[in-house]
């Protein structure tokens, strides 16, 4: 029986239009008054994600950050948080200037950019977000950064950063995901062994479940870390084809209400 349902954000909650259909959001609203929890799992920052929370009156731990954030309520009450150290930022920077590279940098709160440009710009139309633009070397040192981002419009961008950041090894990976209406890459940095699945793995942990109870649901790769562990796992049609070819099972697409079709067939029929 599902008790919880896993979420991905873009590409599977919402489509390029970054809102939530009104079947998905029935569906959701039915399967929480059946008493299934509902956590979105994404690699955002806790800012753009309240909205969703609140708009869906989710209760659930939420997982956000791309792991590294689990927030408790809607009210952004943290359940787990781990910063990155400045150490590794410092290294960050340097390769997002040395390569010409767009670099956020993101607390709990607030996005910082050093640049603006056509990936600013998607991020603002995506998030909706105040980015502040700011030199980050005047940034303080004593701030948590909890989330360090790469946007890569170009598909050639993609080995040069992965190049680039060889030098982190073991200290800090890349963990990939992609956006609808968005051509290009985003390159999560994450501290080794940390991922969606983990920070799902510590709301579990405080709900009291196993993977066996939930449905999880995505379409980037990083999604495949919690999608392949949940008892019920699928990507979303409109997924990049070497996602699809790794699900367990493939939903249809986020335009085609995907996610609502997968809860009212697994979850309200089920």
């Amino acid at each position: 029986m599902i008790k919880l349902l896993a979420l991905d954000v873009d590409g599977t909650l919402i489509g390029a239009d970054f809102t939530v259909s009104p079947r998905t959001r029935a569906a959701i609203a039915a399967a929480q008054a059946q008493g299934v929890g509902v956590s979105l799992v994404t690699g955002r920052n806790w800012a753009t994600t309240r909205p969703y929370v609140q708009e869906l009156g989710l209760n659930a731990p939420q997982v956000v950050f791309n792991g590294a954030v689990v927030a408790l309520d809607g009210n952004g009450k943290t359940l787990y948080a781990r910063a990155l150290e400045w150490a590794i930022v410092e290294a960050l920077i340097a390769i997002a200037r040395r390569h010409e590279l767009f670099l956020e940098l993101h607390t709990m709160e607030h996005c910082f950019i050093e640049r603006v440009g056509p990936e600013s710009a998607f991020q603002q139309t995506k998030l909706g977000d105040d980015q502040v633009l700011t030199n980050f070397d005047a940034l303080d040192r004593s701030a948590r950064i909890l989330k360090a981002q790469f946007v890569l419009p170009s598909e050639s961008q993609r080995p040069l950063l992965a190049h680039a950041t060889e030098a982190l090894s073991g200290t800090a990976v890349l963990s990939w995901g992609v956006s609808t209406g968005f051509p290009g890459w985003f390159a999560n940095v994450m501290l080794p062994g940390e991922d969606k699945d983990t920070g799902l793995k510590v709301a579990l942990a405080h709900l009291g479940l196993g993977w066996g109870d939930v449905l999880a649901v995505g379409d980037s790769p990083s999604d495949l870390t919690f999608v392949s562990k949940a008892g019920l796992g699928f990507v979303m049609g409109n997924a990049p084809e070497d996602v699809r070819l790794q699900a367990p099972n493939v939903a249809p697409s986020v335009q085609n209400d995907g996610l609502a079709q997968i809860i009212e067939e697994h979850v309200l029929r089920g």
